[in-house]
């Protein structure tokens, strides 16, 4: 257990050094998750070309395949101890969502090398891939909080 709070604490460190890395980033550094197309993919990735920053979205992935590898055995953690009455299945929905952000991830670095050689399904695959990975993180906590312990009675 006291394990597990030291990588809760790395995990929300490494978010926090993320935010704080992708600051100035204009659009933000979540603005490709939730694109489907080479167009609004392009527009995104001139807009930090343009600024000199497109380093900074490159290499916040370094960062973050850390922290969704630690955000998944957290989430499967917390379930199992914490919320044992809970449905098997949740156990499963964040290290579910960790997978697709592993996709989501590298379909974005591949299609930053061949944005003007992937096809359309392409792009529309990696906005499946976030998109499926806060399905997953948002029904979790739908379910969480519907089998959270009761309040005990004094």
């Amino acid at each position: 257990m006291k394990n597990m709070r030291v990588y809760m604490v790395m995990c929300l460190a490494l978010y926090a050094l993320i935010t704080v890395y992708t600051a100035g980033l204009r659009p933000l550094v979540v603005a490709p998750q939730f694109v489907f197309t080479a167009d609004a993919f392009a527009h995104i990735i001139s807009a930090w070309q343009a600024q000199g920053l497109l380093h900074i979205y490159v290499n916040h992935f370094y960062f973050d395949y850390v922290f969704l590898l630690l955000y998944g055995a957290i989430g499967y953690y917390y379930v199992i101890h914490k919320y044992p009455l809970a449905p098997g299945y949740v156990k499963w929905l964040i290290p579910l969502a960790a997978a697709f952000d592993v996709l989501e991830n590298s379909m974005q670095l591949y299609l930053l090398n061949a944005i003007t050689a992937a096809g359309p399904a392409w792009y529309a695959l990696a906005g499946t891939f976030s998109s499926a990975k806060f399905l997953c993180i948002l029904l979790f906590g739908w379910v969480l909080l519907r089998h959270r312990p009761k309040a005990a009675k004094i």
